[in-house]
């Protein structure tokens, strides 16, 4: 029998594999600050979350969701510097190593699982989401997991910033420079238009909902972060646009990778 998924495009779901995807990268975030809160002997229960109310806005962005550790109890305690690993745990440690994960898993994918690999892409870009929206746009926050990371260290935001930055930075430039193209070779998409759908999308996810993070409620540096995310959308899709030279030598690079990984093509070529 033939599965009519195949016959469809992975387009017509976004929505709602965007909010699985979130939910996914979410709940492993919010976990790994418990876990590693429960490793260090600073909760009794690991999987005990504050989850939020049962409202629909609570439950589509799982906005109200938070690791539940009381760091000021940690601090008061005497062990201030042990916030940091708890902090650090959701973002680097969950998110950090989901994007990796997302990564190898896309690198792997063929034609034929075009719907595990637009799946894994938008995960791919929530996991990455997570990375944005502490850096660069909440790291100057006095609170959340940069501000208890900065607090229980005695470092600076610039610190974080600089070490934090770089791999945020690779993340986002081997994502737009080598999965992306790609996610273009497998899906397929054929047309600069559909391409640049896929362009935008990403950048909308990753800057203008994660990226926008710090608008209201973390001060003025990152609002203005946060600000310059957004603004800085036009100027991505103007370098990264599917029709630049660049890109389409990335798109040829990852077909004739996967034709090297592709049994029936090395038949072709040696039969």
């Amino acid at each position: 029998m033939n599965n009519p998924l195949r016959a469809c495009s992975p387009g017509i779901l976004t929505l709602p594999l965007l909010i699985l995807a979130h939910h996914l990268a979410m709940l492993p975030h919010e976990y790994a600050h418990s876990l590693m809160a429960w490793l260090l002997g600073f909760k009794t229960a690991p999987l005990a979350l504050h989850y939020g109310d049962a409202s629909w806005h609570s439950l589509l962005t799982l906005g109200q969701m938070d690791e539940n550790v009381d760091y000021y109890a940690i601090y008061l305690l005497g062990h201030q510097s042990l916030i940091a690993p708890i902090a650090l745990a959701g973002p680097a440690l969950a998110n950090g190593g989901l994007f990796l994960g997302c990564v190898a898993l896309i690198n792997r994918c063929s034609p034929s699982k075009r719907w595990r690999a637009y799946f894994l892409y938008l995960y791919l870009l929530m996991n990455l989401g997570n990375l944005i929206d502490y850096i660069p746009s909440r790291v100057f926050s006095t609170h959340g997991d940069m501000g208890n990371v900065a607090f229980a260290l005695g470092l600076s935001p610039w610190w974080i910033l600089l070490l934090g930055g770089g791999w945020v930075a690779w993340a986002g430039y081997y994502s737009f420079h080598v999965i992306l193209p790609r996610m273009y070779v497998l899906l397929p998409l054929t047309s600069t238009r559909a391409r640049a759908k896929l362009l935008i999308l990403s950048l909308v996810v990753l800057l203008g909902f994660f990226g926008c993070a710090g608008i209201s409620g973390y001060g003025a540096a990152s609002r203005e972060l946060s600000v310059a995310c957004l603004a800085t959308i036009p100027g991505w899709i103007w370098m990264c646009w599917p029709g630049r030279v660049w890109v389409k030598r990335q798109i040829q690079q990852q077909r004739d990778r996967l034709s090297q990984n592709n049994p029936l093509s090395k038949n072709k070529h040696t039969g």
